[in-house]
């Protein structure tokens, strides 16, 4: 076996293990990890491919490490967890982590590989920690956390129920004394919100009458503030030694900012219901609570494509009674990937409401909270029909390959591979002789790279020779192509047929993304006119990014994906609070950490949306810095996609020449002086090098760049 064919084996058996896996071959070199020791390890596999492993180790046990391992080579044996107690890793930022490891020595071919299995044991350190504490650690944690502990002891009459402990956050959540709320246990129930009480009530009766934990969420008032404050309130039955519930105790914790946050999202999401009316996908958000789907919207397209309303389609049982019967248990099965991935990915069919079939694309992203857990799901449904039926019949009959393919609605090619890993065209459809402007002679006379040079530019022939070796199947949402007299935006799949064969469909949708571009500029228009103060913003750093990364030779596909991006780079914006994006004074450090959060909710709006996804880097990383001190993330140098980085030098080029509430805007001299200085440090330096040398050309050395009439 080769090295490269011991990589995929490592690699396919790596991954189905549920902790952080890496491979080593005799020198110590990693040759392969799963995606849980990227995550964990903060590396990419292109980071460690070919690396030491001495990497992971701190320089103090490094000479150590290496004699333990040459120890291990000489007489390999399995070692299994707990083996070992006292066993760190070093992660990608310097941290040391406590870990557990166990060692299975792997011969392929006579050659030693080293298979270590990584279990984090952060969490079990950190218990036997907190029990070493002892009783007064305990309650300097409980009276200096953010929410609130009680505990409450239970009697015939609800009235006679005692308060036997709360801390003395109650008064931070509900503006009363630890004493006043242990004397008056009912002015607990008369501060719930009125509309939230029965909720409240029937679940107090839950867990009495069931014995089990149950979070309750409601409004409770601020007797000082006057105000409703959100409460998520987990609460933990208590039993006597009869096993009945005598009392119970929960911690509340003031969740207000999430909800907010939750339904300005919500806002946003009703709005881009509108726009996504017309669309040919049908998108949908589900509620997810303890692995229950409860659907919350779909588009209203939904009635003209499947012919049910939205009304119907919420019902709780609709998506068991619409999808085809013979394809329920498959789709169910796959149910859980949704939360080992966060996405899932399923094709199946519906029944219409008029009895006929359509396949389906659906596609999943999960949505968690601060803390992790799952809330919601995104997704949508596209239809494939023709598609599969396409696939359908040309699997089913090669001897009737010619005449399927030539009734196709879309273009047809169908390639062989052949000698010399070389790719011919083998049969083509009258449409895709139409949409490429070719005859049929001309397209069967040569190859691929011949008669499509700059698709031969892009990873499409390399796909499709994996397309025919794995019989796998390649699909490109949307590819920018110009190329002789072709002209546009593609749509693209390529599928297997038989031995060495595969072919490609493809149709033009380049007036879908001008649509999708006009509804792009809709959004962003929204935006300058919700900020007055920044109107006409997105238009010209859109225009200024455009330029730079033309002078940087990129490619037409990947600026189509960057003008989208900048149109859209303040949508999350769109989820703060009007008293914070429009305020005139100085933010608050509270302020800053909400402001700071939109390219996040950009991310979260943004991401369940297909032909966004490649435009996504803008929005979400426009505000990370070149020496890795930005935000949300903190990435630095070439973490930092070149989309963003581009766009980062346009958008404070703009912003600093237009006057603000709180400043007047800069000169033309100011403002490039300014981008000298940041470059290295804001900036990436290549990006800021080309935009000077470009910036007097858009805008005239000559040109007063500021509109304020301070400068």
């Amino acid at each position: 076996m080769s090295a490269e064919s011991a990589e995929r084996v490592f690699s396919k058996i790596i991954e189905a293990i549920p902790d952080a896996a890496i491979v080593t071959d005799r020198q110590g070199a990693i040759i392969g990890l799963n995606s849980h020791a990227q995550e964990y390890l903060g590396y990419s596999i292109r980071d460690l491919a070919g690396q030491k492993v001495d990497v992971l180790v701190s320089p103090a046990a490094r000479n150590t490490h290496t004699k333990q391992r040459q120890a291990f080579y000489k007489n390999p044996r399995a070692r299994r967890m707990g083996e070992r107690k006292e066993l760190t890793i070093l992660h990608r930022d310097g941290t040391l982590m406590p870990v557990d490891i166990s060692l299975s020595p792997l011969e392929i071919e006579g050659k030693l590989y080293v298979l270590a299995v990584i279990h984090d044991i952060r969490i079990h350190k950190e218990m036997e920690a907190a029990l070493k504490e002892g009783e007064e650690k305990y309650r300097l944690l409980v009276e200096n956390a953010s929410e609130v502990f009680y505990q409450i002891q239970l009697a015939d009459d609800p009235k006679d129920w005692k308060a036997l402990y709360v801390s003395q956050q109650i008064n931070d959540v509900m503006g009363v004394s630890q004493t006043d709320f242990a004397a008056d246990l009912q002015l607990w129930l008369r501060s719930i919100h009125p509309e939230d009480l029965p909720n409240f009530t029937k679940a107090t009766q839950e867990i009495i009458a069931i014995g089990e934990k149950k979070l309750r969420v409601y409004r409770l008032l601020n007797r000082c503030t006057g105000e409703y404050r959100f409460i998520e309130d987990q609460v933990v039955p208590r039993f006597d030694e009869h096993g009945r519930v005598v009392g119970f105790q929960g911690a509340m914790r003031d969740v207000t900012e999430r909800e907010l946050n939750t339904r300005a999202i919500q806002t946003l999401t009703d709005q881009l219901q509108h726009y996504l009316t017309k669309s040919p996908t049908i998108t949908y958000a589900l509620q997810v609570k303890d692995r229950i789907w409860v659907p919350m919207w779909k588009s209203e397209n939904i009635y003209r494509i499947l012919g049910y309303s939205v009304e119907e389609s919420l019902s709780s049982t609709w998506w068991e009674t619409a999808i085809h019967p013979d394809d329920l248990e498959a789709a169910l099965a796959r149910a859980p990937e949704l939360y080992e991935n966060d996405s899932l990915v399923r094709e199946y069919r519906f029944v219409r409401k008029d009895g006929s079939i359509i396949w389906v694309h659906d596609e999943m992203r999960l949505i968690r909270d601060r803390d992790g857990n799952p809330i919601e799901a995104i997704g949508s449904w596209t239809d494939i029909t023709e598609r599969k039926k396409m696939e359908e019949a040309l699997l089913a009959s090669e001897e009737n390959l010619s005449n399927i393919v030539n009734s196709a609605p879309f273009g047809a090619l169908i390639y062989e591979l052949g000698e010399h890993d070389r790719i011919k065209l083998i049969n083509v459809n009258d449409t895709a002789c139409q949409v490429l402007d070719m005859d049929r002679e001309t397209l069967l006379s040569v190859n691929i790279e011949e008669a499509f040079p700059a698709l031969a530019r892009t990873e499409v022939p390399l796909r499709l020779r994996e397309v025919i070796r794995a019989r796998t199947k390649y699909n490109v949402d949307q590819i920018r192509y110009l190329d002789q007299n072709i002209n546009g935006v593609f749509e693209l799949h390529a599928v297997p047929l038989g031995v060495n064969v595969a072919a490609i469909f493809f149709r033009n949708i380049s007036d879908l993304a001008r649509a999708y571009e006009e509804t792009l500029e809709g959004w962003s228009r929204a935006m300058d006119y919700r900020d007055k103060e920044t109107e006409g913003h997105t238009q010209r750093v859109t225009q200024m990014t455009i330029a730079i990364a033309q002078a940087m030779g990129l490619t037409d596909t990947e600026i189509m994906h960057m003008r989208r991006g900048a149109l859209l780079h303040d949508m999350g914006k769109m989820a703060i609070p009007d008293n914070i994006l429009l305020k005139t004074s100085a933010l608050t450090g509270e302020e800053w950490t909400i402001m700071r959060r939109h390219p996040e909710f950009a991310y979260e709006m943004l991401r369940s949306i297909s032909f966004l996804r490649q435009a996504l880097e803008i929005p979400y990383c426009h505000h990370e810095k070149w020496d890795g001190t930005g935000y949300p993330r903190g990435l630095k140098g070439e973490e930092i996609p070149l989309s963003a980085r581009i766009f980062a030098v346009a958008d404070v080029w703009d912003a600093l020449r237009y006057d603000r509430p709180y400043r007047k805007g800069w000169s033309s001299e100011k403002v490039l002086e300014y981008i000298r200085e940041q470059s290295g440090r804001h900036f990436d330096p290549r990006v800021v090098e080309v935009f000077l040398q470009i910036e007097k050309t858009l805008t005239g050395s000559d040109q007063q760049v500021s509109p304020s009439s301070s400068t």
